[in-house]
């Protein structure tokens, strides 16, 4: 578990104005929140179930617990004997219904809608959803799509297709369909123009298990998300190139470039070695490095494994421990296309992540 502080926040409550306070907020591994601290001084931790808030604890205090809706909005708050001491009412996008929202037995009251949590210092009223802030007197984020292109026709700004009743947004980016390791559609939420997820290996129950549940975090922290359509296209032409009986590699790069991923294509790898019986690549010599951009970041390498024979011995598919060791050190994520077999091989400095058949990883779509 990473824990993230986020500091530098100056908040002036409006019954004290000549008082700044520092909020830091302790996050989890898949950004969930895990506490608060006023300076040094802790407020309150959260009580998490896979990810899912699903009560409160204060230093000194009885826990508190969270009674939800089928949206995932808290609408009644109990204490540890089952009594009530707060209910919410919402708008559909969101906004509190005045007369209807009491929690004057609640301290540090800001888990509400969809389990957001909500920003009351200052007197914002605005929703913490992960990537991005969230407006619910507007119904807008106030921050744009970062995978805004994949969407044209919708304002980059938009809050669940303009659908709050029956979509949730978890986390203010797109969702997108999850798959096993052998290309099952292990669940989906319906959405146009979403991303691919592959369940890690020995995932892929508790993964379809969360979807059936809503739980779109846990199943985001127990799956690998692929690079984008055509990203995945771009990585395919590396096969087309390399050809059937292949005994070279071809590869290249995925960087992160503005809202995108984007491939950089290497030369191309010598053939085999006779005597040693391998292929290799330098992912990095690319084909035009005049396209590389100034602020570029590396994310990813990729690189084919021949389909052919030598010495009368087929090549290995499965990663190398160089190309295992190779990407520990950028501390990124690999891909071996293996023609041999047809998988993809996708591995991190620590080994196999999951794997998932070569044909669907350049061509499946979230649509």
């Amino acid at each position: 578990m990473r824990s993230h502080l986020i500091k530098g926040k100056q908040y002036k409550p409006p019954q004290d104005t000549t008082l700044s306070v520092n909020i830091h907020f302790i996050y989890g591994a898949i950004g969930e929140i895990l506490a608060q601290n006023n300076d040094d001084q802790l407020q309150y931790c959260n009580v998490l179930v896979g990810g899912e808030t699903i009560g409160r604890a204060h230093p000194n205090e009885s826990r508190y617990y969270y009674l939800k809706d089928h949206l995932g909005s808290v609408r009644v708050t109990i204490n540890d004997s089952g009594t009530a001491i707060g209910w919410d009412d919402y708008y559909p996008f969101g906004l509190q219904m005045p007369g209807r929202s009491w929690n004057q037995g609640n301290a540090h009251d800001d888990q509400k809608f969809t389990g957001h949590f909500l920003e009351q210092e200052g007197g914002l009223g605005i929703y913490h959803a992960h990537a991005r802030m969230y407006c619910p007197e507007t119904g807008r984020f106030w921050g744009v799509d970062a995978m805004r292109s994949a969407m044209p026709g919708w304002n980059t700004y938009h809050y669940t297709f303009n659908n709050p009743v029956r979509f949730v947004d978890l986390d203010g980016r797109m969702p997108g369909d999850y798959y096993d390791s052998s290309g099952n559609l292990l669940g989906t939420d319906g959405k146009k123009g979403g991303k691919v997820y592959v369940a890690k290996t020995g995932n892929s129950q508790s993964v379809s298990n969360a979807i059936q549940n809503n739980k779109f975090d846990t199943a985001r922290s127990e799956s690998h998300l692929l690079p984008s359509s055509s990203s995945r296209e771009r990585m395919g032409e590396a096969v087309i190139r390399a050809g059937e009986n292949s005994i070279h590699e071809e590869g290249g790069i995925g960087v992160q470039r503005g809202d995108s991923d984007y491939i950089l294509d290497a030369k191309r790898g010598p053939d085999a070695d006779i005597e040693t019986g391998y292929a290799e690549i330098n992912v990095f010599d690319l084909k035009h490095p005049e396209k590389v951009r100034f602020d570029d970041v590396l994310i990813f390498t990729f690189h084919t494994h021949p389909s052919g024979t030598i010495n009368g011995f087929p090549f290995v598919q499965e990663p190398s421990a160089t190309d295992i060791e190779n990407v520990g050190r950028e501390g990124i994520v690999g891909y071996v296309l293996a023609q041999g077999n047809q998988t993809v091989y996708i591995y991190n400095g620590d080994g196999i992540i999951t794997t998932f058949p070569l044909d669907l990883f350049i061509n499946v779509r979230s649509d």
